[in-house]
């Protein structure tokens, strides 16, 4: 009986928690489709009045969250994505850059982790702690550094001097290589006992199950 209610209060926390963190989203998503008049009626005193001139006579002092709009508008999204299409091409020059550096990071760094995590080669300890080093560096650190690495392949003004640092970024390599270290040894001599090469081992059984990661 214990170990239910355990479980129930465990689930109406993360509940309350999905709900706190969900409802600005929310808000915004069904806001969106709401008019200039009534977001200027719901948030008026948040966009007009600040606290120093908070006036305690003020009918309605506190902004109005409205979750269903009284009447749909759409010409805010007729204005975004047709009017004034420059924001479209903002938005797919986005995903243009955002998903080749998905795609490459996922290859890059669970190849890296593999070789960190199974392979024995001279020097790997020492290599992967310089890849921790890079990864606590602040930004502004490597900045100019890829400038000029940029500059010198001829990069610049080109989608390849954010993508080519994205692809190779340190932290996806450093969480699947913990996770990589806790599959069984074992496994892998199981399968070269019985003839697998490298990359059968890497495709056919690290592969499936850091899926699971």
């Amino acid at each position: 009986m214990n170990r239910k209610i355990k479980k129930i209060l465990h689930f109406t926390i993360l509940l309350l928690l999905a709900v706190f963190f969900l409802f600005p989203l929310v808000v915004t998503i069904t806001n969106s489709f709401m008019s200039e008049q009534a977001i200027a009626n719901n948030y008026d005193v948040v966009t007009t009045k600040s606290l120093s001139n908070y006036n305690a006579d003020d009918t309605n002092p506190f902004a109005r969250f409205q979750l269903i709009p009284d009447v749909v508008v759409l010409k805010q999204y007729y204005t975004v994505l047709i009017k004034k299409i420059q924001f479209l091409f903002m938005f797919w020059n986005s995903v243009l850059i955002t998903f080749p550096i998905v795609i490459g990071q996922t290859i890059v760094s669970i190849l890296a982790a593999y070789a960190f995590a199974k392979l024995k080669f001279k020097g790997r300890n020492f290599l992967f702690f310089l890849y921790i080093i890079v990864m606590l560096m602040p930004f502004q650190v490597t900045l100019v550094p890829n400038y000029i690495m940029a500059s010198k392949l001829g990069l610049l003004n080109n989608s390849l001097s954010i993508i080519f640092p994205g692809i190779f970024g340190t932290f996806g390599v450093f969480l699947l290589k913990q996770y990589m270290e806790q599959i069984p040894d074992s496994y892998l001599e199981a399968a070269k006992v019985d003839g697998a090469s490298q990359l059968q081992i890497f495709l056919k059984i690290i592969l499936p199950m850091s899926r699971l990661a």
